[in-house]
């Protein structure tokens, strides 16, 4: 990618873009962080196109050059940078939707499912604002848990704590932790399902099983009688996986990249992803004792309201 003193100064709006733009990494960084929720030096480098370091670190300055991205540091740590697109960069979202299109239309061995194939020649108009509220909501939660208000300010004081860097095991030092019990039937089958499917991490195995999931974690037991803290009442899976009062919300980046995830290794979904009046993509998946979890990805909508930005 030339710099920006050599590039060609001849008006063709194509060599212009090429020479902005136009080289297979740079591309393959703007997919990345535009489709992937690729966002550090690290998670470039094993996307697994095999790009040489010296080549990321190249593309990656030319890009923040050119203004099409930019990088803040971490505020969970300090010494790494994330990066994100500027709305210039963002602006090439149509133009990757239509790449993946006239691939998808034209390879033969292409990746592309026809599910988002078919969002991309259908709903082109709303995938784009979904991917652009994915964007913000991200940028949003970087400058509310202590992100670098402008980028690279280097300057900027060391943040004494982030929450979402938590310990093992919630043992509080002060304050309080939020854990989410469950009784289960079987704790072996819903350690699988809470760790193989859903990538948490168990850090006690059982009686009961604590999982690390999230910026939270899920205690799993079985049931029993009353107890003298609890006198009546009587701990027990679902009976009715139909009728319910009480169920874990995950909050995710990308809601289809989750779903075609957590469905390929066996887990249960109500629906499909559809979308809540604008809040959000939303969906259901059913834990082996029938336990309901919404899974659910913000709209713009629903940015503004956690922001205060729509009040």
């Amino acid at each position: 990618m030339p710099s920006l003193e050599k590039m060609r100064d001849t008006g063709c709006p194509v060599a212009f873009a090429l020479d902005m733009f136009g080289d297979r990494w740079s591309l393959l960084i703007i997919r990345d962080l535009l489709l992937k929720g690729r966002e550090t030096y690290g998670e470039f480098l094993g996307s697994g196109e095999g790009i040489a370091t010296n080549v990321l670190a190249d593309r990656l300055k030319a890009l923040e050059a050119a203004k099409i991205i930019q990088k803040t540091r971490d505020p969970a740590n300090r010494k790494r940078y994330i990066y994100s697109l500027t709305d210039k960069g963002f602006d090439l979202a149509p133009v990757l939707l239509e790449m993946m299109r006239w691939s998808g239309t034209y390879d033969p061995d292409t990746i592309l499912r026809d599910r988002v194939l078919t969002r991309i020649e259908g709903d082109r108009d709303a995938l784009l604002v979904e991917l652009d509220s994915r964007r913000k909501l991200k940028q949003a939660l970087r400058e509310g848990s202590g992100s670098d208000a402008k980028p690279d300010a280097a300057t900027a004081p060391e943040q004494e704590t982030d929450q979402m860097n938590l310990p093992e095991v919630p043992l509080p030092e002060e304050g309080l932790f939020v854990t989410h019990f469950l009784t289960v039937a079987d704790q072996a089958a819903s350690r699988a399902f809470y760790e193989g499917i859903l990538g948490g991490k168990v850090v006690a195995s059982d009686n009961p099983t604590f999982v690390k999931l999230g910026n939270s974690w899920i205690i799993l037991n079985r049931g029993g009688g009353p107890t003298p803290d609890k006198p009546e009442v009587i701990l027990e899976p679902p009976q009715d996986p139909t009728r319910v009062n009480s169920f874990i919300n995950l909050r995710v980046a990308d809601i289809w990249a989750c779903y075609d995830e957590w469905k390929a290794k066996g887990a249960k979904f109500l629906t499909e992803p559809l979308d809540n009046h604008g809040w959000e993509t939303r969906c259901y998946l059913q834990d082996p004792d029938g336990y309901i979890i919404e899974v659910g990805e913000a709209h713009q909508k629903m940015v503004d309201f956690l922001t205060g930005a729509g009040s």
